[in-house]
């Protein structure tokens, strides 16, 4: 290919016309010529004609052109296809399900060329430089294998190390600094932000090498060691990374950090919403390894506790469930929440005992909020023995909580959660504790009925029995609280 040939090309397109598949096959593996043998740039300073160099006078009309051999060549075809969407054998596009298949060619065009610029920039004195094809495959690929190819070319691009200072977070990794590029549209950036925050909580988790295995049931820590400016915290952990600290405390300050990361990948919440318990229990359970399906996902993380059953969670529970119907039977859920106000039982410890078969349960029918919530049982004397035995852990009552995982914990609905969570009784974020806190001197309407139908009591209208004999109460939506004594008291119930 010569310029020659580029020339009739250009003229081509001027006049209306289309070249030939040949004459435009240069689009995919030539470099355009701009330089001379003699090594002057190509111009129109001193020159008759765009083909004769300006230094030395040569004509260029039959020089060969450099060749390009691609590497990745989808994904430089990626990238070809975003500048000229009708060019011929331009037919990769993003993948199915892709999160950016939402995003214009254009935006993802600004976006492929940024990240190319980036790439290219690192390490060269000249930053007026154009792109290199190499550069264009690297952008090209990272974001046909968006967001994993992203982040992966994120942690390869490194910026120089300097003797002077010593880079910051973002300076370090040039790529980072892409969610704050104003030429790109802002939902590029939210998705690049977003990601960047995994990887920064991830990277502070591994810093310390904090583990679910390395923080089972540490030892209390007081409330105001809480990490409550995660931002500041995670970033102070990256900085701090190899110094040494209390161990008691390093479990502690790790444990949010470590929570947050959880919740950041997706096979994890999944596993949340599917078994129908909060994150914090998905800990409890990664601790005491009866979560082996998740060791794959959570690897990232650092050392994962060692499986003790074989197979999946969910699968071994669902082979425990009896056949069936059984009379009488309760939601499991609602009854270890009635059960247990100061909200300290260990689910691994139900778990256990449902698939060694001490705790007979059935399937329910009622409203899917996942496995757990399915589940219903008759055995409440043994229930209640698995629920007093269980010891607190503080880094688990004071993880924060969304309105689904409150939901969970109460098993009731999404609305009813937020309802309590909106009361007023709750500052702040939601945490387990606090929940707690709000039950030792409230109590809820269907808390207090699911008592009475474990006791085998039979109250026909709850809200006018304690109505009635002038319980204190409040209302929140279509939630009542109740003064807990009182109410247990008029009512005749016990938890003990």
């Amino acid at each position: 290919m010569t310029l020659a040939d580029a020339i009739e090309i250009a003229d081509c397109y001027i006049n209306g016309g289309t070249p030939s598949s040949e004459r435009r096959s240069f689009e995919a593996d030539a470099y355009l010529c701009d330089r001379c043998p003699c090594g002057a740039l190509l111009g129109w300073e001193l020159s008759c004609h765009a083909w004769t160099c300006d230094q030395c006078g040569a004509d260029l009309r039959g020089a060969p052109v450099k060749i390009y051999e691609p590497r990745d060549e989808k994904a430089l075809d990626f990238a070809a296809r975003l500048i000229d969407p009708e060019a011929c054998n331009r037919k990769i596009s993003l993948p199915a399900g892709s999160e950016l298949a939402d995003e214009r060619a254009g935006d993802l065009f600004q976006l492929v060329v940024r990240i190319a610029e980036t790439c290219q920039r690192v390490g060269l004195a000249d930053r007026r430089a154009t792109i290199e094809p190499q550069n264009l495959e690297r952008a090209g690929r990272s974001v046909l294998d968006w967001p994993h190819g992203f982040v992966e070319l994120v942690e390869n691009v490194t910026a120089p190390t300097s003797e002077s200072r010593e880079l910051g977070w973002f300076d370090s990794k040039p790529l980072r600094r892409l969610q704050f590029d104003q030429t790109m549209p802002a939902t590029i950036r939210t998705r690049i932000k977003g990601l960047l925050d995994s990887a920064r909580r991830i990277e502070a988790v591994k810093s310390k090498a904090f583990t679910p295995s390395s923080s089972a049931y540490p030892s209390k820590v007081g409330d105001s060691n809480r990490l409550k400016r995660p931002r500041e915290a995670v970033l102070s952990l990256i900085r701090s990374r190899g110094t040494k600290v209390d161990d008691r405390l390093a479990a502690s300050a790790h444990f949010n950090p470590y929570m947050t990361a959880l919740r950041d990948i997706h096979t994890v919440r999944r596993f949340s919403e599917e078994l129908g318990v909060p994150m914090p229990a998905v800990w409890e359970l990664l601790t005491c390894g009866l979560a082996p399906e998740l060791a794959t996902a959570i690897a990232h993380l650092g050392s994962v506790s060692v499986p003790t059953i074989e197979g999946s969670l969910i699968a071994n529970l669902s082979k425990a469930i009896r056949p069936g119907t059984a009379n009488g039977a309760l939601g499991l859920v609602s009854c270890c929440f009635a059960l247990d106000p100061s909200l300290a039982l260990s689910w691994s410890s139900i778990l256990r005992a449902v698939l060694d078969g001490r705790l007979e349960v059935w399937r329910g029918k009622r409203p899917n909020r996942g496995l757990m919530s399915e589940l219903v049982v008759t055995d409440f004397s043994f229930l209640r023995s698995l629920v007093a035995e269980q010891a607190t852990n503080e880094d688990v009552r004071n993880a924060p909580m969304s309105h689904n995982e409150v939901s969970m914990t109460i098993d009731r609905t999404r609305s009813v959660a937020a309802n309590i969570v909106n009361s007023g009784l709750i500052s702040g974020v939601s945490t387990v504790g606090k929940l707690a806190g709000l039950r030792k001197s409230w109590a809820f309407s269907f808390e207090l009925q699911t008592l009475s139908e474990m006791t085998r009591q039979t109250i026909k209208n709850l809200h006018r029995t304690l109505k009635n004999v002038d319980v204190k109460c409040m209302t929140s939506g279509n939630v009542t609280f109740w003064e807990r004594d009182e109410a247990l008291s008029c009512l005749g119930l016990r938890l003990s």
